[in-house]
């Protein structure tokens, strides 16, 4: 959808989350894709919390993961000819990409007496050895951009590809956002779900979760 000129969440009270032709535009396509027999079954009932272990079985074409799955599936198929290229989350025309980096929070809560050792500790995270010789040794994306040039990645052209997502890369900043995308009883999930497996009005559903959305921005 950010390929497609949509924006998703609520940032906060009175924002206008679902918007752009993208959403619809998406939504219609993967509800096709379900249609077509595209989709495993199995994909309803997930909840997100095994499906990074779907591309190692080596039974999808392809899949939205991160570069985690990079190890991951090579660990799984040990002892299988098991070949992959990575590519960019595309859009719904020819040379559109996005990708989503980020999800990892780090608060320091009000009244905390230990604020420097917080910084100091960012610090240490974001600094070049840790980044290369921690994040990049086990093939984790780097925080830093500036880091991706380094003898772990230009060993592995799949992180190479993967890093270009950091070109692209969005990251959503809201205080609600595993209420409104990550909950798997929240407003995102419901509406794939009724998007890909009934036959519902898209506009209806995605009416439903832009307002759904919205009060739970306005509450946060």
């Amino acid at each position: 959808m950010w390929a497609s000129g949509a924006k998703i969440e609520a940032a906060g009270p009175g924002d206008e989350p679902l918007t752009g032709d993208g959403v619809k535009q998406v939504l219609q396509f993967a509800r096709d894709m379900v249609k077509a027999g595209n989709v495993p079954e199995g994909a309803q009932a997930e909840n997100g919390e095994t499906f990074h272990l779907q591309f190692g079985t080596g039974n999808l074409g392809m899949m939205g993961t991160g570069n985690f799955n990079i190890t991951l599936a090579r660990d799984q198929m040990k002892g299988h000819e098991f070949e992959f290229g990575i590519s960019l989350l595309p859009g719904v025309e020819d040379g559109k990409s996005a990708s989503f980096i980020g999800g990892d929070l780090v608060v320091i809560p009000k009244g905390s007496k230990r604020v420097e050792d917080a910084v100091q500790f960012m610090k240490f995270l974001l600094s070049d050895e840790v980044q290369v010789e921690s994040y990049a040794k086990l093939l984790n994306l780097t925080t830093r951009s500036d880091m991706t040039d380094n003898k772990y990645f230009q060993a592995e052209p799949l992180v190479q590809d993967v890093a270009k997502a950091l070109e692209v890369g969005k990251t959503p900043y809201t205080t609600t956002f595993f209420e409104q995308i990550n909950s798997p009883q929240g407003p995102w999930l419901q509406m794939l779900q009724r998007a890909y497996y009934k036959d519902d009005d898209l506009e209806t559903i995605i009416a439903d979760a832009k307002k759904a959305m919205k009060d739970i921005a306005a509450k946060g």
